[in-house]
C-alpha cells in the first residue's frame, strides 16, 4: 500500500519477533561497526528492543570464503573483527543468529562501490553574511561540486549546516547532517552546496581557513535506507503524518547491510 509518494507501514502489531542489523563496510578499514538488536513490534508507531550480547554474527568474502566472526564490545554496544579489510569491488554477507530459536537467522550482501572523483570544488563568492530568525548571524559559503562519475549510482554528502543544492537529485538527511545525491539526475554531473557557520560560532574574531567534507559513493541499499529513515523521523515529528515503510535488504529480519566509499574534499576559503 502506498500513498502518493511513499509506501505506508501497514503492520499491525501481530508479525513474528525478528532481529535488526545495521552494518556499513568500507573499504580498506577494518569490520567495526555491526548493531544487532531484537524487535517486537506492537503497532505502526511503536516496537520493543533488546541489544543481545551473545549474537553469532560472520561476514564472508564471496569471491574468497574467507569468513571473520565479530564479537561484541561492550563499551561501544557494536560487533567488530579487526583482522579482516574489506576490498573496493568485493561482495561481502553478513549472517547472524542469537540463541533464542525464536529469531530467525537472518542474512544480508552488499558490494563495495568504487568511489566518486570531485573533479573541482570551488567557491562561488567571497562569504555572505546572512542573518537568522533569532536574531544573530552565520556566514555562508557557496561551492560548486563538479564530479566524475564512475558509472549512475547514489552519494551521501555529509557536511556541517548546508542548504539543498542539486534540485530533485538531493534529499536532505537532518538527522545525519548531510544529504544523499542520485547522481542520474544531477545536470553536468554538478551541485551547488552552501554551507552556514553554527550559531555560536564567533564570526568577528575567528578565520575559516578551509571547509573540509567527505563525499561518499554509496550502495543503493545505504540511499534507500537512510532516506525512509529520515522520511520516518519527519513523519514522526508532524502531526497526522502517515507512518512510511522501512526500507530493509535483510532477509528474515530488518534493517540494512550496506558499504560506501568516501572521498575527502579539502576547499579553501581563504
Amino acid at each position: 500500500m502506498c500513498s502518493c509518494i511513499d509506501e505506508i507501514d501497514t503492520r499491525t502489531g501481530n508479525e513474528k519477533s525478528t532481529l535488526v542489523v545495521e552494518s556499513y563496510l568500507v573499504p580498506n578499514q577494518s569490520i567495526n561497526s555491526a548493531f544487532l538488536s531484537t524487535s517486537t513490534v506492537i503497532n505502526t508507531r511503536n516496537q520493543e528492543f533488546e541489544f543481545p550480547e551473545d549474537a553469532s554474527i560472520t561476514i564472508e568474502e564471496i569471491s574468497t570464503q574467507e569468513t571473520a566472526t565479530l564479537f561484541y564490545d561492550g563499551s561501544t554496544g557494536l560487533y567488530a573483527d579487526t583482522d579482516m579489510i574489506i576490498k573496493e569491488g568485493e561482495t561481502y554477507e553478513l549472517s547472524a543468529s542469537i540463541p533464542d530459536q525464536n529469531f530467525d537467522i537472518i542474512f544480508a550482501q552488499t558490494t563495495i562501490p568504487k568511489p566518486v572523483e570531485i573533479l573541482e570544488a570551488d567557491l562561488q563568492q567571497e562569504p555572505v553574511l546572512v542573518e537568522r530568525a533569532d536574531g544573530t548571524y552565520s556566514l555562508r559559503y557557496d561551492s560548486e561540486l563538479q564530479l566524475e562519475l564512475v558509472s549512475e549510482g547514489f552519494e551521501a554528502f555529509e557536511s556541517f549546516n548546508f542548504s539543498l543544492g542539486g534540485g530533485n537529485a538531493s534529499h536532505d538527511l537532518e538527522h545525519l547532517g548531510g544529504m544523499l545525491i542520485n547522481q542520474s539526475k544531477l545536470e553536468n554531473n554538478q551541485m551547488l552546496v552552501s554551507f552556514y557557520t553554527n550559531a555560536g560560532f564567533d564570526i568577528e574574531n575567528y578565520v575559516i581557513e578551509d571547509i573540509s567534507f567527505e563525499l561518499r559513493t554509496v550502495e543503493e541499499s545505504y540511499y534507500n535506507f537512510l532516506l525512509s529513515t529520515s522520511k520516518q523521523i519527519r513523519s514522526q515529528e508532524s502531526t497526522g503524518g502517515q507512518p512510511v515503510a522501512s526500507f530493509t535488504n535483510v532477509s528474515n529480519g530488518f534493517g540494512v547491510v550496506s558499504s560506501y566509499n568516501p572521498t575527502t574534499k579539502v576547499v579553501s576559503v581563504r
